[in-house]
């Protein structure tokens, strides 16, 4: 057993640096950043250059240290920080001098010192260009904090970015970066993140110039077990691969104890790797018949075996393969073998721990040509590190493809309303696999540039409002036609589609024939039209008790449209209705048994539309109070409503004939003079949206939730199954499930709502025109125009994830991400619930019942509808969730809930302990 652990360990000679510092100049190799300092200096300890970071970031605020932390013994650097209020992510972009097969010494320090002068201490996440790095929790105001890593670029630029992730803006006082040699730490698994690193029996803390490398070697006390020994000579050697300074090897540890063990102990995360390096040097000059050779023993298992240290030599012992922990407490002992006339010694201990690098950077040409568009526009985003990763913080703007074992690559880019002038810039062209281009609503100026013809991923162009002329390529009118392509040129008026171009540029003489007879006839037909108006109406009677034919739809979002002639990537707002309501409803009407109101009326129960209690696209919702004193709820069809009167006619019809505890009443309606309008019955506590959102300090328990989405189930599967005819609602989201005074749900607006005839009971797709609201849209039927059930089971399952996690749809952040792929994604790397559920619970659910929903919210949103359950399916499953968490509150369990295990701090705090003997 020895033998073979003899095997696996490898000991190695290093070499070190010379005992006395060299004051030289600072290696080339050096980046050093004072975060938020405006002048450059040489720091006056360590001889070490410092330059300000204005050339290495173009976001963020300087702020200095309160003044009662700026101390004597204070670091010059630590006296200024950059903060960061503003975006989710904000990237320092590091370009070192390139070696083949080099690794880099990555170090961020932060002083907080009250910089903001709130006394509050953030945490925030540090990553090394797409790949998490560590969490910086500050916990103290006079005390520095520092997060170092050995990284191996697969680039020559390296981003080091702060995300902030609610707790607090991030800041950083300094970063550091040091070129080194690839044969000192060889991580083949990832980077390594420091966690301490210790220089055993010193009084003083030793870094650059002592270590050729600026490695930071601390101290630690250790002195109630262990005494100090200490040389003058230099401990040196011929080899030079950890250079570990001899001012650090020249003192160690040994117990006080002459028969006595030597021992540490560090507290382990069973889901982190480590790295161990441990330092010896014998310093002391031994006798004729001494001997120091001990063995080392790993929670009582031999670890290494008669290790004899060298005389004045480093010796360096490590393991070639990361340690998996076993055990949340590693102990190390070293016993002195029965050769050994001398106890066991220990100069200098490094622990690291293994970081997964595994996302892959950004296609290299995608990144240069995207930076190049950014610095060709002066684009006013925060625009930082790398485009695509990580994956919650692509570029705004930006889509990118993830492959496994592939770089990502750009597939869209939106720069649509960005107040751009110029030509198109043509490194455009550089980005190969882009898929969509939207440069619209811009003020580019110029020709549509040939090489767009050229680039063959393109399937979809949006140039439209922008001051283009010239003729479009025929190239790219050619794929248009064929339907490759989706070229939109809306609203330039100086572009021409075919050769000759007509169209007049400005500043050029004009032909007047044209425009005056085009004026003209343009009269003349408005007159005519006039006149056969005119005698419609004296020949057609005004129907009575009918409404007037316009479109209401009483949600806050937009409704997308989505037809044949549009872009399968986009979706675009419904048209605004042309004309007056009156004009267009004249000859269409609907009948409708529930009570007709008069418009006086309306205006009686509305207390003269004194009360709003809502806007949307129809126009606007009032508090009403019936003869009866019933609250109610009376919506009004604005005169200049964008969303049209088939909804409206719909969502009357609807309610005339479906009637279930879960679906909101239709009272009556209003159809004279200029008022159209539907009266609903009152739901006091307003829509789920505002209930559910993180930015409202009162929230709802785990079993409302449950309370609420199960309502909401039901009124979803008595559409489906309880009506004579299947009816797809095709708008469920937060806004259109309506809660009354005992929070009992209730589903709302069925303007979009369509009815399907079934054979044997099964309903078929149906083709159909897309519609619905972003966001919520289910993607299959997105694509494919084929309508089901199952579409707003899709829906459905978006708002069980809002009602879990209390996020939005779509994240506030530039990323704008998904709140189903944010849920996947961190389901997928941690696993753990308690990322996922609203941290305003505070664990306060069951944990079976919280796995249950998340699992049926995740099965809803399957991209196949096939996938999905049923409405019936989900019905039962959030039955049974409400179930469990009933009985948990009633049998007064405590909350099931399993806790991430804590992570060790990055040498802020030190977890390394002697061992007690």
């Amino acid at each position: 057993m020895a033998r073979n652990v003899a095997i696996f360990i490898k000991v190695v000679i290093c070499a070190v640096a010379m005992a006395s510092p060299i004051h030289a100049q600072v290696s080339t190799d050096f980046i050093s950043i004072d975060c938020g300092s405006s002048t450059s200096y040489t720091e006056s300890t360590t001889y070490i250059n410092y330059v300000p970071d204005a050339g290495y970031i173009d976001s963020g605020v300087s702020k200095s240290i309160a003044t009662q932390y700026k101390t004597s013994g204070l670091g010059r650097q630590f006296e200024n920080v950059r903060s960061f209020p503003d975006g989710d992510r904000n990237c320092y972009t590091l370009k070192p001098h390139q070696v083949k097969g080099t690794q880099y010494l990555i170090r961020a320090r932060f002083m907080y010192g009250n910089y903001d002068s709130l006394n509050k201490f953030p945490e925030f996440d540090l990553y090394v260009g797409g790949n998490l790095w560590t969490t910086v929790n500050i916990s103290d105001s006079p005390s520095t904090a520092t997060a170092e890593i050995i990284h191996a670029p697969s680039s020559p630029i390296t981003y080091v970015c702060l995300v902030n992730k609610g707790k607090g803006i991030p800041f950083i006082s300094v970063l550091e970066l040091r070129l080194m040699k690839n044969t000192i730490y060889n991580s083949t698994s990832g980077s390594m993140t420091l966690l301490d690193r210790l220089d055993l029996g010193s009084s003083y803390e030793y870094r650059y110039t002592y270590d050729v490398y600026d490695r930071i070697w601390t101290i630690v006390d250790w002195s109630a077990t262990m005494k100090s020994i200490s040389t003058s000579r230099t401990v040196i050697n011929t080899e030079s691969n950890y250079a570990q300074p001899s001012a650090v090897m020249q003192t160690a540890l040994t117990p006080i104890d002459p028969y006595g063990a030597l021992g540490f102990s560090w507290k382990s995360d069973l889901t982190t790797q480590y790295y161990l390096y441990l330092h010896f040097a014998e310093i002391q000059t031994l006798g004729t018949y001494d001997l120091r050779q001990f063995n080392i023993y790993l929670n009582g298992a031999i670890y290494g075996v008669n290790l004899t240290p060298r005389f004045l030599s480093a010796t360096t012992m490590y393991t070639s393969t990361p340690i998996t922990p076993t055990a949340t407490l590693y102990n190390f002992t070293f016993v002195k073998t029965s050769l050994s006339t001398l106890p066991p010694i220990l100069n200098a201990i490094e622990l690291y721990s293994l970081t997964n690098m595994s996302q892959m950077e950004t296609n290299s040409d995608d990144v240069e040509a995207v930076q190049s568009i950014k610095s060709t526009y002066n684009l006013n985003r925060i625009w930082q590190g790398d485009p695509c990763a990580p994956r919650n913080y692509i570029w705004k703007g930006l889509n990118c493809s993830f492959t496994i074992n592939q770089a990502p690559r750009i597939l869209a880019l939106n720069l649509s309303s960005s107040k751009l002038g110029g030509k198109i810039s043509a490194y455009i062209y550089d980005l190969k696999l882009l898929q969509s281009l939207d440069l619209s609503n811009n003020n580019f100026v110029g020709t549509v540039p040939d090489f767009l013809s050229h680039m063959t991923s393109l399937k979809y162009i949006n140039l439209s409002g922008n001051n283009l002329n010239g003729i479009v390529p025929a190239d790219l009118l050619a794929k248009s036609k064929q339907g490759s392509l989706t070229l939109s040129v809306e609203g330039i008026p100086y572009l021409c589609l075919t050769s000759p171009c007509d169209h007049t540029l400005p500043g050029r003489k004009t032909n007047l024939l044209i425009p005056i007879i085009a004026s003209v006839v343009g009269v003349i037909v408005l007159l005519l039209v006039v006149l056969v108006v005119a005698l419609c109406r004296t020949k057609k009677k005004k129907p009575q008790g009918v409404m007037n034919n316009n479109n209401v739809h009483p949600s806050n979002s937009p409704v997308v449209v989505v037809t044949d002639e549009m872009p399968r990537s986009q979706a675009s707002i419904e048209e605004p209705v042309k004309g007056s309501i009156m004009q267009q409803t004249q000859n269409e009407r609907i009948h409708i048994k529930n009570h007709r109101f008069t418009s006086s009326e309306i205006s009686n129960m509305t207390n003269n539309f004194s009360r709003v209690i809502g806007k949307g696209g129809f126009g606007t919702v009032y508090l009403g109070r019936t003869d009866d004193g019933d609250q109610v709820a009376v919506k009004i069809l604005s005169a200049s409503s964008t969303q049209g009167y088939k909804e409206f006619k719909a969502e009357a019809q609807l309610l005339m004939t479906v009637h279930h505890r879960n679906l909101t009443s239709l009272i009556g309606y209003c159809d004279e003079d200029e008022t159209l309008g539907l009266v609903y019955e009152f739901m006091a506590n307003g829509n789920l949206g505002s209930h559910i959102s993180d930015k409202n300090l009162e929230y709802l328990t785990w079993e409302d939730r449950l309370h609420i989405a199960l309502d909401a189930a039901q009124g979803l599967e008595y559409l489906h199954i309880g009506c004579k005819e299947p009816i797809v609602h095709r708008d469920i989201k937060p806004t259109n499930i309506l809660l009354n005074e005992k929070f009992e749900a209730k589903l709302a607006d069925f303007g979009l709502s369509r009815a399907f005839r079934t054979d044997n009971g099964q309903t078929s797709f149906v083709p159909t025109i897309v519609a619905g609201t972003p966001g919520y849209l289910d993607p299959e039927y997105y694509h494919t125009q084929q309508l089901n059930e199952k579409s707003d089971v899709f829906s459905f399952g978006i708002v069980l994830l809002e009602i879990i996690t209390s996020r939005p749809v779509m994240s506030d952040t530039p990323e704008r991400i998904h709140v189903s792929i944010w849920a996947s994604h961190v389901l997928s790397n941690q696993g753990d619930i308690k990322l996922i559920i609203d941290k305003r619970l505070q664990g306060d659910y069951d944990t079976n019942s919280a796995w249950k929903v998340i699992e049926v919210a995740m099965a809803c949103v399957s991209t196949t509808s096939h996938r999905r359950p049923t409405m019936t399916q989900v019905v039962s499953d959030l039955s049974q969730c409400l179930s469990m968490e009933k009985a948990r509150k009633n049998e007064g369990l405590t909350s099931g809930t399993i806790d991430s295990v804590e992570m060790l701090p990055f040498g802020v705090n030190n977890e390394f302990g002697p061992s007690a003997r």
